[in-house]
């Protein structure tokens, strides 16, 4: 690729800044006496472009970089168009006026028009890039010699060029050298030109008759007039006689008629140079031409011939210095740019003499024709054509101006002219006559050229002194960004101009290539030149984007009731619900560098009250509606305390916390503290309903204003303020319009966010050390962490590379923690945006903030780059809709309204990137300080990240970090390592962006040795089977009683000869080791004979209960192959028409005639034992476990294995609670209990634990429950009971504290990952729903889905391992691959499909299932109102599930056996809503007598009865449910209410709350408030909190009769 030359660098950029244009058309029209051959013209015309290469080339970019690329070949048509000859000169001009595409097509387009068999007109359309004025002539004979050639049939016979135009392009670039080499010719030649051009004006002021204008059209006019042949003679001879040019001589007259009308006395002229400095480019066709400066220096009133004298000198110093190209002096000397306006010189002269006209194409005359375009490419082209006759004497000059119309009307431009003719006429005849003498202007004239130079020159350039601050807007900062990598700077003002700071047009093309794929905005270079400057291309984006219009801020007429704007409605709202709190306080504490006169500073800060009426505004509720109240005057409460410094702490930390009462105090109130040591400090308090955190800067600056003032003994002589805080709240209402009108900025903006946040987490998913209360306290704390030089430098560098900003970096960080941490991949994140966008708010106290919600999509594992990218397209579409207020955006969305969390974001992320409060307020006033610091104890949301950048000077310097947590739910412990993952990460990813979200490391080192695949997880292999062990224990204590049941014991003896013989037997009937044989047999000795002989054989067993239904016994049959089954004779005939390989009867056959010997063969501890075939949703599947997932699983829960335990197989023999008690026992020597079977009950379970003498017992989360409340005296005849499941905190805590020396240990584990996998010996008392059941380290993982161990408190899915698993599920490879794994660590483990996670002290918490139950799309976890539920007195028992309510929605619905014959549920729903949010309270609670229970003791979800019908067809049961469902029904537009309708879900919104509350307060004259709707949202729960307080109402505050 070979560059462009520096001359066609500069019309591609303008071609690219002013898009498709005839500006710079170079068309040549020829007038033909008869109409050339077309195919031959053809030929000639493709001949002609193969000679010159420049005509076959185009122009584009490539690697950023504008190049040529010269096409090999090129086949020029001739079209041929007729018309009419009335119509060709109108046919030309609108073909001249085409336009290229230059990166597709070459510069060259031929047109033949034929108007008669003997005329025509011929067209060839070049464009500027590819030839100049010089190239007509070799162009047009070199297609005359081709035409010639052609038209004889041969090729045209030419000497080669010597060279081509690309040769010049690279010879001109050696020729000059580099910019940066002080001895090339180059930087000598800029080094002259920088001083020669130093101080000269940035633009000519003429008198134009409209001012330069954006977007101007560049459509041109020309006035034309004439010198006669003596004025032409003696300026000929006036130029010899003093050594000049008659250049020279027309741009002396042309600069001294430009300083008669006004455009001062130093004149900058442009004026072209032919460029072709060699002789090898004299005949080739290219664009060669220059544009030189030529500075004319008109002061001092000289004569027109010392003037001349001064241009000659100055001329001949420029043309030494023409080979830099015009580009090049423009990019290095970088002068002030506005758009359309010509940088250096914006009057243009050129003189030439008139050439013949007479040519020949072929044997055709042709002469060649003057073609109007009607452009102007300056604001004024002065064209001076010399007459001359045969020999060569002057016979007159034409003189043109072509000018802009935009800028100049006709007449204008004609009197220009007129001056200036008579300017060439007066110095020809005296031209020893000062420039200011001549008359030259009429009186007319100089009154007009006067008055529009002086009307135009405020138009003219922008300001380049502006000041440098920061980015207004999240666009503005990525703009800066981009601004700053383009010119290779680490900062810049958001009002630098981008020429001003180093920039140039090449520079612009690439920034603007940039901006477009950064925000995918259609945005020319045109736009960019508007304004250069980061503001100025926001706004022109702003205006593309159709967001740029809105209604001026002005003060408006006030109506009767002023209403809140969007932002005070939602505070006063919270306080109205929350009751009056600090947690909305702004404060401000000062350490004073200057003691502070107390009187002084109160009528200052009255003053300021004065001055902002938001800050003696109270608020009321008028008609049920909030309104303004402004008083006239108010005098700021302004204290003054003498403190002891020991005691400051305290007294900032009470003074900071005063509480408003919003309704009767004004927000603003100020301390004086006088401290012991003779130092004062400020506080300044406001509430956030009357400011914001910008507001503080005017804030104090006025407080500063006012004091001095007062000191001074007079009034603050500060300007008005253009509007009041009640002019904002009217201009917003105005500014959004109506929901109703789809064309309003509020539907608009509703629609985007509708969209935008459809299907967001309502609540985001946090590792919060506790659950969240029913209300939150909004107590909270701060972790300060600290981020290095090296770590800001990198965010920078990170943030400038994506074409983003700080903030989104961090944002996508914190996301990415987040989404990491277990908060899924649909993060919202809340930030504040200023709210300011008039700047008639810039210095305006008030609340203007607003909350936006950025959803983060962290889905598809993606690179932090692509995260990015997504970040920074998520958040420009917000802030593109930020006007619309966060509490209507509320109110249109209709989330689950709750007391204990913040609707749609819970986390939010705060960049600070300017000073302090005093940066700019006080400073070295009478009220300068210093900030002290102190910790508000408070938290409005669960985390908010801050972040603070810091610059010395303008080199970054680190980064503060503060991470704000809910103390409700966070420990500080968890909040420090929230804020070290957030800093590890983010120093990962601005290392290497290329690294995809799921593959960053968020695991602390210690977490790794803890967690990871190399840790120790306690498993030991047994290296011994089942059979074998109770052969050993028959062989060391042959009369123990291995199994009781009823009156029969069967001794160890006994059941070791019984089971060789059955086992002899089974093997003689073709059962063979890896077989599996059912047990088909009631519990009992038979039983525990039966299940041992299977394994003496070396089968694996099935058992099969005999209390099953047909249908089920069959299904469970089908699960596996069976070798035999042994049954009895009653049993065996429902096994008919089954395939159960051999039917063994232990009642008819003679196996006990056999001798007692097992079968020989081997044994493996790996071998299959026991088969279970579980119940679930798909049917019926078989688990097989080995014997060395049973033998010691007793120890491994931690359970005492010593022989003389009694275990009590109490379930039915074919599941899990009958096999753990019975193998337990047998594998240890001691005795298992098998009663006869029965329904479960904990009544059963304490008979047989009293008769039988039971030590050991494992019971189901619900037998353990019933037992703790009915039969607490079971617990003290048990040595040790294991209880298995997520068990109730409070049951635990109850039987650790009632019986301290019994050995309570909880179990979890499950079908495949064996039934005491985990188990965790219960020291103290639980707290908590989520039961700690295992330590760390005890054969298990908690893994995210990639198989990695997750940090502390965070939820991932629960692995067990170890030799407790299951094998798996028999004959179905494929689904014991997919839930068996491999473990890292070695082995295989067992996905349960359950979450969990490790507590900060190591133990593990199990929550539920992995895809945890919803009630209306919000996550509920009903294990949780369950433990609410039992902590209320009369409460034994509870279960909660989501259950379809009677308008086909979900409501939660809790079944409860109480604790007495009755229970008042309306009491225990109030209980329940004082733990915990309202989302979890049971919309309905039915009472059960007993708890249904399946055959292994766990709840029968079936058994659940439904709960009655309350909706909205359903009679009210009490007079207020009537009163209270009419005024639900009134509020919410007529439509009907169910009694358990949630009014937030089927319409209401918080300001129909504050209706609500009021309408409730007069109807039935009780006291109720926001809170209460809250937290008790439907007809039914709002009365059953109505009967449990029954304060009066207060009095309703109405509009005064008569009053409008």
């Amino acid at each position: 690729m070979i560059p462009m030359s520096y001359a066609q660098r500069r019309l591609w950029f303008l071609n690219r800044l002013e898009g498709p244009s005839s500006t710079y058309n170079a068309p040549v029209v020829l007038a033909l006496s008869g109409v050339p051959d077309p195919e031959v013209l053809a030929a000639a015309l493709t001949d002609v472009v193969d000679r010159h290469e420049v005509l076959r080339t185009a122009f584009a970019m490539a690697d950023g970089e504008p190049v040529q690329r010269v096409l090999p070949t090129a086949t020029v048509a001739v079209p041929v168009q007729r018309c009419a000859p009335q119509e060709v000169d109108a046919e030309v001009r609108r073909f001249c006026a085409g336009t290229f595409d230059l990166a597709e097509q070459g510069p060259l387009r031929v047109r033949l028009f034929v108007a008669r068999p003997d005329e025509s007109v011929l067209v060839l359309l070049l464009h500027h890039i590819a030839t100049d004025g010089a190239s007509i002539a070799p162009l047009l004979r070199d297609l005359s010699t081709a035409y010639r050639a052609r038209l004889a049939g041969a090729a045209p016979d030419w000497e080669p060029l010597p060279v081509q135009y690309a040769d010049y392009t690279l010879w001109q670039r050696e020729l000059l050298g580099q910019v940066d080499d002080p001895d090339s010719e180059l930087s000598r030649s800029l080094a002259w030109w920088r001083e020669n051009l130093a101080g000269s004006p940035s633009a000519l002021p003429l008198p134009f008759d409209r001012p330069r204008a954006t977007g101007a059209s560049g459509r041109g006019g020309t006035v034309t007039g004439h010198l006669d042949a003596d004025t032409h003679r003696r300026l000929v001879d006036l130029a010899r006689s003093q050594r000049a040019s008659t250049f020279m001589t027309m741009q002396a007259a042309l600069a001294a008629a430009l300083t008669r009308i006004g455009a001062g006395t130093d004149v900058p002229i442009g004026a072209p140079v032919a460029g072709r400095s060699d002789e090898a480019l004299h005949d080739l066709v290219g664009f060669f031409a220059n544009s030189v400066v030529l500075r004319t220096d008109v002061a001092g009133d000289p004569t027109f011939v010392d003037l001349l004298a001064r241009v000659r000198d100055a001329d001949l110093a420029v043309y030494a210095h023409e080979e830099v190209p015009f580009d090049l002096v423009v990019e290095q000397l970088n002068p002030v740019r506005a758009p359309g306006q010509h940088p250096f010189f914006q009057v243009m002269l050129t003189v030439g003499a008139h050439t013949p006209t007479d040519l020949r194409l072929g044997d055709l005359p042709a002469r060649t024709l003057p073609v109007d375009l009607e452009v102007a490419k300056f604001d004024l082209t002065v064209y001076c054509t010399e007459l001359r006759d045969s020999d060569s004497t002057p016979t007159g000059v034409q003189v043109e101006f072509q000018y802009p119309v935009d800028l100049f009307d006709r007449a204008t431009v004609e009197s220009m002219l007129a001056v200036y003719l008579r300017l060439l006429r007066a110095v020809a005849l005296a031209p020893t006559s000062t420039v200011g003498a001549l008359q030259v202007v009429t009186d007319t004239e100089g009154a007009g050229f006067a008055e529009r130079i002086a009307r135009a020159a405020p138009a003219g350039v922008r300001r380049p002194d502006l000041p440098d601050d920061g980015p207004a807007s999240l666009r503005e900062e990525i703009l800066c960004g981009l601004f700053a990598d383009a010119l290779g700077v680490d900062r810049i003002g958001r009002n630098d101009s981008f020429f001003r700071r180093g920039g140039h047009s090449l520079l612009a093309i690439k920034l603007v290539n940039r901006v477009r794929a950064v925000l995918g905005v259609e945005v020319g270079l045109r736009d960019f030149f508007v304004d250069p400057t980061v503001a100025g291309l926001d706004r022109r984006i702003g205006t593309l984007a159709g967001t740029g219009a809105r209604p001026p801020l002005a003060p408006a007429v006030r109506p009767d009731l002023l209403p809140l704007s969007y932002a005070q409605r939602r505070l006063w709202f919270l306080d109205e619900m929350g009751g009056a709190s600090r947690m909305y306080n702004i404060p401000v504490v000062l350490r004073l560098h200057r003691p502070v006169q107390a009187s002084a500073l109160t009528e200052a800060v009255r003053d300021v009250a004065d001055r902002h009426e938001v800050l003696r505004t109270v608020y009321a509720v008028i008609d049920g509606e909030p309104c303004q109240v402004v008083l006239d005057r108010a005098q700021p409460e302004v204290t003054v305390l003498d403190v002891p410094v020991a005691d400051l702490p305290g007294v900032i930390d009470a003074v900071t916390g005063h509480v408003f009462d919003l309704g009767t105090q004004i927000p603003f109130r100020v301390w004086l503290l006088r401290l012991s040591d003779g130092g004062q400090l400020l506080v300044v308090l406001v509430h956030h309903i009357a400011g914001d955190g910008w507001s503080t800067g005017p804030l104090l600056r006025d407080l500063a204003v006012a004091y001095e003032a007062r000191l001074a003994g007079t009034a603050p002589g500060w300007e008005p303020l253009p509007v009041q805080y009640a002019d904002y709240t009217l201009w917003q209402r105005d500014l959004l319009g109506g929901a109703g009108n789809p064309d309003s900025a509020l539907a608009r903006q509703l629609g985007f966010w509708r969209t935008t946040l459809a299907g967001a987490p309502q609540v985001l998913d946090l590792p919060a050390d506790r659950p969240r209360p029913a209300q939150a306290s909004h107590r909270g704390d701060v972790v300060p962490f600290g981020m290095d030089a090296d770590l800001h430098r990198a965010v920078l560098r990170t943030a400038r590379d994506s074409g983003t900003t700080v903030f989104m970096v961090l944002q996508a960080a914190f996301a990415a923690l987040l989404s990491r941490i277990g908060s899924g991949t649909d993060i919202p994140i809340g930030t504040v945006v200023a709210g300011r966008t008039d700047e008639a708010l810039d210095n305006l106290v008030g609340f203007f903030v607003n909350t936006l919600v950025l959803r983060t999509d962290v889905s598809g594992d993606p690179t932090f780059t692509e995260l990015l990218a997504r970040v920074r397209d998520t958040d420009l579409a917000a802030y593109d809709n930020q006007d619309l207020p966060f509490e209507r955006l509320v109110e249109e969305l209709n989330p689950n309204r709750s007391t204990a969390h913040h609707p749609l974001v819970q986390v939010t992320l705060v960049l600070q990137n300017t000073g302090s409060v005093q940066n700019g307020a006080a400073g070295p006033s009478a009220l300068a300080g210093t900030e002290v610091p102190f910790d508000t104890g408070t938290a409005k949301f669960d985390l908010t990240l801050g972040v603070r950048e810091e610059f010395d000077g303008g080199t970054p310097k680190g980064l503060k970090g503060a991470l704000e947590y809910a103390a409700d739910l966070f420990d500080p412990a968890t909040a420090q390592l929230l804020a070290d993952r957030f800093v590890q990460l983010l120093r990962a990813v601005t290392a290497d962006p290329g690294t995809r979200i799921d593959d960053l490391d968020v695991l602390t080192p210690a977490e790794r040795r803890r967690y990871g695949p190399a840790a120790e997880h306690g498993c030991r292999a047994e290296s011994v089977g089942l059979a074998d062990l109770v052969a050993r224990h028959a062989a060391d204590n042959p009369q123990a009683v291995a199994v009781v049941s009823g009156s029969d014991r069967i001794r160890y003896a006994e059941l070791d000869a019984d089971a060789d013989r059955l086992a002899a037997h089974l093997a003689a009937r073709g059962v063979r080791r890896g077989d599996t044989v059912g047990v088909l047999l009631e519990a009992g000795p038979t039983l525990a004979v039966a299940v041992l002989a299977a394994l003496r054989a070396g089968a694996t067993y099935l058992p099969l209960d005999p209390a099953a239904r047909d249908d089920r016994l069959a299904a469970h049959i089908r699960t596996v192959v069976l070798a035999a089954v042994v049954t009895t004779s009653d049993q065996a005939t429902r096994l008919a028409g089954l395939r159960v390989g051999r039917t063994v009867l232990t009642d008819v056959d003679g196996w006990r005639e056999r001798p007692a010997a097992p079968p020989p063969g081997p044994r493996d501890p790996g071998d299959g034992a026991v088969v279970l075939v579980v119940d679930d949703a798909d049917g019926p599947r078989a688990v097989r476990y080995p014997h060395r997932a049973l033998v010691g699983a007793a120890r491994r829960a931690g359970l005492d294995t010593d022989a003389a335990q009694v275990w009590l197989g109490w379930a039915a023999p074919a599941g899990g609670e009958f096999m753990m008690p019975l193998w337990s026992a047998l594998s240890t020597g001691a005795t298992c209990v098998l009663p006869a079977p029965a329904p479960p009950s904990a009544a059963r379970l304490a008979r047989l634990v009293a008769e039988q003498g039971v030590t050991s017992l494992t019971v189901t989360a619900e037998l353990f429950a019933l037992l703790v409340e009915e039969h607490p005296q079971v617990l003290t005849r048990l040595r040790q009971i294991l209880v298995t499941g997520r068990t109730a905190a409070a049951h635990l805590a109850l039987a650790r504290d009632r019986h301290p020396t019994l050995r309570l240990v909880h179990g979890y584990g499950g079908v495949e990952g064996g039934w005491w996998a985990l188990g965790r010996v219960v020291d103290t008392p639980p707290v908590g729903p989520d039961v700690p059941v295992a330590q760390d380290g005890l054969r298990c993982h908690v893994l995210d889905d990639r198989l990695r161990p997750v940090p502390a408190g965070v939820r991932g899915e629960l692995f067990l391992c170890g030799p407790g698993l299951a094998d798996g599920y028999p004959d179905r490879p494929g689904a014991t691959a997919a839930r068996f794994v491999a473990d890292a660590g070695g082995g295989r483990m067992f996905a349960t499909g359950t979450s969990a996670s490790w507590s900060a002290e190591g133990g593990l918490r199990v929550h539920g299932p992995v895809a945890a139950p919803t009630c209306n799309g919000v996550p509920v976890d009903p294990q949780r109102v369950s433990t609410a539920l039992i902590s209320h007195p009369s409460v034994r028992w509870a279960v909660v599930s989501v259950r379809a309510d009677a308008d086909g929605g979900e409501q939660l619905v809790a079944h409860v056996v109480p604790t007495t014959s009755s229970v008042d549920v309306a009491q225990v729903r109030r209980h329940v809503a004082q733990l915990l949010p309202e989302h979890l309270v049971p919309a309905r609670v039915v009472v059960l007598t007993t708890v249904p229970l399946t055959g292994d003791g766990r709840l029968d979800h079936r058994g659940l009865p439904d709960p009655e019908d309350t909706g909205a067809g359903k009679t009210a049961r009490d007079p207020r449910e009537e009163v209270l469902r009419d005024i639900f029904s009134e509020l919410l537009g007529g439509r009907p209410v169910g009694l358990d309708d949630n009014f937030f879900r089927i319409g209401g919104h918080s300001l129909l709350a504050v209706r609500l509350v009021n309408r409730i307060r007069s109807t039935l004259s009780v006291e109720v408030t926001i809170r209460d709707v809250f937290q008790a949202p439907t007809v039914a729960a709002l009365v059953e909190r109505l009967t449990a307080t029954v304060t009066p109402a207060r009095p309703t505050l109405r509009r005064r009769a008569g009053v409008r």
